[in-house]
């Protein structure tokens, strides 16, 4: 597809294939959320317990973040969400909290509808279960997430096990 997209769109290029969430001015270039989730911790019980502070605190730029936690020594089998992400290819990374608020938050039902069309899978409504990670620490312990129960932010423990989506950038 050539020209301009819109939130919810399939993008199915150069590799990468996603439902758009976010898109540039020139509609043309903006980020993709995968159609796919899995449900991993942050980081490992063994490796929160050292209470290291990793520095993603970047809120609105997930790779940022993930190029913070592939420079540590072992991060493949330490940090279950982020290697999740980067499996699927070096373009995609664990969403900011930001990010994730964008389509998580503000453009879940825009963002289901291409998921649906795609096959893909749904991100709860409002008041559904589920907790979907971001990449955005709060602190050494703790991490953002978006809790769909109430449609809110928190942060939490970063060894729980929660929802984790890739994004990509086109």
């Amino acid at each position: 597809m050539n020209g301009k997209y819109k939130i919810g769109d399939l993008y199915c290029e150069n590799g990468l294939k996603g439902v758009v969430f976010a898109i540039e001015q020139d509609g043309q270039h903006g980020k993709i959320l995968s159609l796919d989730e899995a449900e991993l911790s942050w980081c490992r019980s063994h490796e929160w317990v050292k209470k290291i502070e990793v520095g993603c605190f970047n809120q609105n730029d997930g790779m940022e973040n993930m190029k913070k936690v592939v420079s540590f020594f072992g991060w493949e089998e330490n940090y279950p969400a982020f290697k999740w992400c980067r499996d699927k290819g070096d373009a995609w990374y664990l969403p900011a909290k930001e990010e994730l608020s964008a389509f998580a938050l503000k453009e879940r039902d825009a963002v289901n509808a291409g998921l649906a069309e795609a096959g893909g899978t749904l991100i709860p409504n409002v008041g559904e279960a589920g907790r979907y990670w971001s990449s955005t620490e709060y602190d050494a312990a703790s991490a953002w997430h978006a809790y769909m129960r109430y449609g809110l932010e928190y942060y939490t423990v970063k060894y729980l096990t929660y929802r984790v989506r890739a994004v990509a950038r086109f």
